[in-house]
């Protein structure tokens, strides 16, 4: 009975949900595949949510890893989500980017060690300050990786 209601409470979630998709994200994603980067995500939260936004939102092939609340024992801020991610990828963390919105996030890619961006979407750039760069928004971010990293 209580999985029955745990699957129809993440059914009507996930009918009702509707991520936002911020204008760049698609744009920013295309030009990293493109050139060359490989695409990861990591999430605390349960492996139906976010394979249901990536697929609603970006499509299932976007990218290569994605690791969820569901496999892993630890939560952010333990690193364990991004370094089973960076597995996956077969790479090391110095090789990659993390782009985070969260204090618990930004922790948890630094001790993972990985550069990362954090973007002030949904807090204040205060609580964000453990982060190697901050942005204000997707236009930033999209710019900072394009001159930075010469995409395009």
């Amino acid at each position: 009975m209580i999985s029955d209601l745990s699957s129809q409470k993440l059914k009507m979630f996930n009918s009702l949900y509707a991520p936002a998709i911020f204008d760049k994200m698609k744009t920013i994603l295309s030009a990293l595949k493109s050139n060359g980067f490989r695409l990861a995500v990591a999430s605390g939260s349960n492996s139906s949510t976010v394979h249901g936004i990536i697929n609603k939102c970006f499509g299932a092939n976007t990218f290569e890893a994605v690791v969820t609340g569901d496999d892993v024992i630890n939560c952010k801020p333990s690193p364990d989500a991004y370094l089973l991610a960076i597995d996956q990828l077969q790479l090391m963390p110095s090789e990659c980017i993390v782009v985070e919105n969260a204090p618990r996030g930004v922790a948890a890619a630094k001790r993972a060690g990985s550069f990362c961006i954090a973007i002030t979407t949904t807090l204040d750039a205060q609580y964000l300050t453990c982060a190697d760069i901050i942005v204000k928004d997707h236009h930033k971010l999209y710019w900072y990786l394009t001159e930075k990293l010469c995409l395009e």
